[in-house]
């Protein structure tokens, strides 16, 4: 720290500084060159978009769909907050780019109407899926699978799966966010990257394939696949694990027994807000979707609730379906005249509202069951009448399938999943072994701790009309274990 120590050390800062500043000089130069040529205002320039389209009117429709529609796109900087506007960094040229080179897979199709304009526009048309850095994946995806074109559209796209099946590798770790050539590069993930480097593969090449994605309704977790979109029918089917068949088969995605609540479809379309400054879907997913449950659950219907002595108006609720020891959105509705309504929600299942209050999250009210036949049953505990439970499981057989292929690697339909649904057998409780049962009142409420002989439990104070829960004392993964009703013949109905 002597004199000349500190002036050397001035000198450094000031030569850092001045490299900054010049750093910044250059930078901002660079961003303002790119704004220029970027596709921010060019709905206003009309030459250059007379130059494009030269009277095409697919051409002018593709753009002004993409134009409307990017306003609220953005790349996303890996591990920081920070978001890249399309508007500020899609160059024209690469938009127009894109709208060519997806007319050109697609006219022939478009033609014989194999599927809509409005179906190109939305699932062939877009140049991003998500929030991924922007590249030209159409030139990629054309030059690696445009030998397996088929007039055929099942066979086009069944074709492009087979080839990417031998390359990518199912794994329970996803790195969100991956372009199509890291995909294809890295060839792993989960059903995320599954349906994203299938939907990206098909639509280089001419096939409208959506992605959609549910939250399962009766075991842990969520999921997404794809869909082959026609003006006949869509066509659900898991990229890279199964081909879409001609004939439309639901249980190639639920294996037969998952269920779901809500089903959506994600979309290129903006949201159009109700609220300035809250996007309530943005709960539910960070994405813009359409509702299809109608199209996974033809016998879905609307609930309705109705609430005369309270006050709600304008207010948002949402529906939400129960998860490890928590609740998770599906839906939301706004409430109008004390009603609060929620369209095309697949029955037989149990749900809670949660209420919007000052940026937080509340229950309101207590759950709810939902019938075949459209009926509501409000599940409100009854502490000062209790009931005697005789208990002869611990957990759903839904739950303990999903278990029985997470321990014992089970990957196929067998007679393991018969013998396990039918009789639920690795769910018995076990003789000599303790159990808490709890039941829900905003948390899971503590009713008594009981030891299972004679491969039951006996509560003799459990509260009426509630949802309750059990879980081993022994078990580190009880709090998995999904919540269940008792019938008044002790019959556990499991959710």
């Amino acid at each position: 720290r002597n004199k000349k120590g500190m002036t050397t050390h001035k000198k450094a800062i000031k030569n850092i500084s001045i490299g900054v500043f010049f750093i910044l000089v250059i930078t901002s130069g660079l961003y303002f060159l790119h704004i220029k040529q970027s596709i921010k205002g060019l709905s206003k320039n009309t030459e250059a978009i007379s130059d494009f389209v030269q009277n095409d009117s697919l051409k002018q429709i593709s753009l002004d769909f993409l134009l409307e529609n990017a306003e609220d796109k953005y790349t996303a900087i890996q591990h920081t907050s920070l978001k890249i506007k399309d508007f500020d960094f899609v160059i024209k040229k690469n938009l127009f780019r894109n709208i060519e080179q997806s007319i050109v897979v697609s006219e022939k199709r478009l033609e014989e109407q194999v599927f809509s304009t409005d179906q190109f526009l939305n699932y062939i048309l877009p140049y991003r899926l998500r929030y991924e850095r922007i590249e030209n994946w159409r030139e990629l995806g054309i030059d690696r699978f445009t030998e397996l074109y088929n007039d055929t559209i099942h066979i086009h796209a069944s074709n492009i799966n087979d080839v990417l099946r031998k390359t990518f590798t199912y794994t329970i770790k996803s790195k969100a966010n991956r372009r199509f050539s890291d995909l294809l590069e890295n060839n792993y993930g989960s059903c995320n990257e599954m349906s994203d480097v299938a939907a990206l593969a098909m639509r280089a090449n001419g096939i409208p394939v959506s992605i959609e994605f549910t939250k399962w309704s009766n075991i842990t977790g969520r999921h997404q696949w794809n869909s082959l979109i026609l003006k006949s029918q869509n066509i659900p089917f898991m990229g890279i694990e199964s081909n879409p068949a001609i004939d439309n088969n639901i249980n190639i995605i639920t294996g037969g027994y998952k269920k779901f609540a809500k089903v959506y479809r994600k979309t290129f379309k903006k949201y159009e807000n109700k609220f300035q400054g809250y996007n309530p879907k943005k709960n539910i997913n960070n994405a813009n979707y359409i509702d299809v449950t109608k199209e996974y659950c033809p016998d879905c219907k609307n609930i309705k609730l109705e609430f005369q002595d309270k006050f709600l108006d304008d207010e948002i609720f949402y529906l939400c379906i129960y998860e490890i020891n928590k609740w998770i959105p599906v839906d939301f509705a706004y409430a109008a005249n004390n009603i609060i309504e929620f369209k095309d929600v697949c029955p037989n299942n149990i749900f809670i509202l949660q209420k919007r209050v000052n940026e937080k999250w509340e229950y309101f009210e207590t759950p709810f069951t939902f019938d075949d036949f459209g009926k509501i049953t409000f599940l409100k505990a009854d502490e000062q009448n209790t009931q005697r439970l005789k208990l002869a499981y611990d957990n759903s057989n839904y739950r303990e399938l999903i278990k029985q292929f997470s321990e014992i690697g089970i990957v196929e339909a067998g007679a393991i999943v018969d013998s396990v649904l039918q009789y639920n057998y690795t769910a018995k409780v076990v003789n000599d072994t303790n159990y808490n049962l709890f039941y829900w009142d905003k948390e899971w409420i503590f009713v008594d701790e009981q030891r299972a002989e004679n491969d039951t439990l006996i509560f003799q104070n459990a509260p009426k009309n509630a949802l309750y829960k059990l879980e081993n004392i022994n078990d580190t993964k009880s709090f998995r274990h999904r919540c269940f009703t008792v019938d008044n013949k002790n019959n556990q109905f499991w959710w």
